[in-house]
């Protein structure tokens, strides 16, 4: 997974970070032809601007997302795919935040698949968030 990160920070703050990197699993179990719930969990590291490297301490903040969520297939090769969880920050005192990914995307291949997604993190002082693609292998 890669992306640019995106957020809504409080007044005053800009954007820390100049990019998103980060890996995941996924479980898709089909409940109908069209339909198909998914269970993922994953990494995702975003970069710290060079800027702020020196007031944070870090070169990058590491967030842990849990998702469950819906694919709706419209055609055999495209689908919209929603996902609701939790994201767990691995600093210390990072705490949990509710997430939220909703996407679109289409099977390259039977074994490879691209999602264009938004992957939001939010709680009570800010949202994090990134427009990324995911690739994936099927198996």
């Amino acid at each position: 997974e890669a992306g640019i990160p995106i957020g809504q920070y409080p007044k005053g703050f800009s954007n820390p970070f100049s990019f998103v990197l980060g890996g995941s699993l996924q479980l898709e179990q089909h409940v109908a032809p069209d339909l198909g719930l998914t269970l993922s969990g994953g990494y995702l590291s975003y970069s710290v601007k060079s800027a702020y490297r020196a007031t944070s301490g870090t070169n990058s903040s590491g967030i842990i997302p849990l998702l469950a969520g819906v694919k709706y297939y419209f055609s055999p090769g495209v689908y919209g795919h929603g996902q609701l969880g939790a994201a767990f920050a691995t600093a210390q005192g990072g705490g949990t935040s509710f997430a939220y990914s909703p996407g679109i995307g289409f099977n390259i291949s039977p074994n490879l698949d691209a999602e264009l997604k938004y992957t939001g993190i939010s709680n009570k002082a800010a949202t994090l968030g990134s427009v990324g693609i995911r690739l994936a292998y099927n198996f």
